[in-house]
């Protein structure tokens, strides 16, 4: 997403932080695996 050279995308997530990104795709991985639900205690 933020390597992305389509401006139009880069748009879409210009209100995110990069690391916020990272946690919260690798919580919800985890969680939709069958770890515990940190995400979802999150949000």
């Amino acid at each position: 997403v933020y390597e992305d050279d389509e401006e139009w995308f880069h748009s879409i997530f210009a209100n995110s932080v990069k690391e916020d990104a990272i946690r919260n795709q690798y919580e919800f991985f985890v969680q939709r695996m069958g770890g515990p639900p940190l995400y979802s205690e999150r949000k």
